[in-house]
C-alpha cells in the first residue's frame, strides 16, 4: 500500500510511504522492482521531509486531528460560503450543498449515539442538488477546489486537505426526483393495518 504524506500531512509535495506487511508481497521481487525504477539519486529534503512528518505525527499526530475534527464545521461553512460568494448570479434557492462526514455521523446524523468519541478516520463527502446538470457540476467543482485548498489557522500541508477515495473525483448522477406524495396515513392503532392470525395446526399421525 502506497500512502501519500503531502496530501494531508506536513511533507514536501511527491512524498509518500510504501506499506510492506504479511505475505501478500514478495519482498525480494519488490526490490528488485525498486532497484530498477526508483532513482539512484534520491532526494535526500524529500526524505528529511517525511523523517520530520512522521516525528510530527508521533509527537502531535493526536492533538492535529482533534484539532482538524474542531474546524471541520467551520471549513465547509467558510466553503460554501466562497461557492456562493463566487456565484452570486445564481440564486441560493438553485442548488443545495449537503456534506456527509463518514465515522462521525455520515449514516445516522444527529441521531449517532457516538458523536462524542473520536473517529480513527474521517471521510467527508459532499453532494450538489440543481435545478440543472450544468449549476451542479459548476457549483461541485468549485466547492470541491474551496474544500481541497482553504486555508484554515494552523494548517501545515499547502498541496491539499484532502486525498480523493476514488476518481473522479466529481461524479454526475444525472436527474433526481423528490417525492411530491404525502406518504403518511393517520390510523388510531399503528397495528390496525397490519392483521395477525393465530393457526394452530395438528400433529401429523
Amino acid at each position: 500500500m502506497i500512502n501519500s504524506v503531502h496530501k494531508t500531512l506536513p511533507a514536501l509535495t511527491q512524498t509518500a510511504l510504501l506499506h510492506v506487511q504479511g505475505e501478500l508481497v514478495d519482498r525480494e521481487k519488490l526490490k528488485n522492482y525498486l532497484s530498477i525504477y526508483q532513482s539512484s539519486s534520491p532526494s535526500y529534503l524529500l526524505m528529511a521531509s517525511i523523517d520530520r512528518c512522521m516525528d510530527f505525527v508521533a509527537e502531535r499526530g493526536r492533538e492535529g486531528y482533534e484539532r482538524l475534527l474542531e474546524l471541520r464545521k467551520l471549513i465547509e461553512e467558510a466553503a460554501k460560503g466562497q461557492v456562493e460568494a463566487y456565484y452570486q448570479e445564481i440564486p441560493k434557492e438553485n442548488y443545495t450543498i449537503h456534506f456527509m462526514n463518514y465515522g462521525i455521523d455520515g449514516v445516522m446524523g444527529e441521531l449517532e449515539p457516538a458523536r462524542g468519541e473520536l473517529p480513527h478516520e474521517v471521510g467527508i463527502v459532499f453532494e450538489v442538488l440543481a435545478v440543472d446538470q450544468d449549476t451542479a457540476n459548476a457549483v461541485c467543482g468549485s466547492l470541491r477546489s474551496s474544500l481541497l485548498h482553504y486555508g484554515y489557522e494552523g494548517r501545515k500541508a499547502t498541496a491539499g486537505n484532502l486525498a480523493f477515495p476514488f476518481a473522479p473525483s466529481d461524479i454526475v448522477f444525472g436527474p433526481v426526483y423528490e417525492f411530491s406524495v404525502y406518504h403518511l396515513m393517520e390510523v388510531k392503532d399503528g397495528m390496525e393495518q397490519f392483521i395477525l392470525e393465530d393457526v394452530t395446526l395438528a400433529a401429523s399421525e
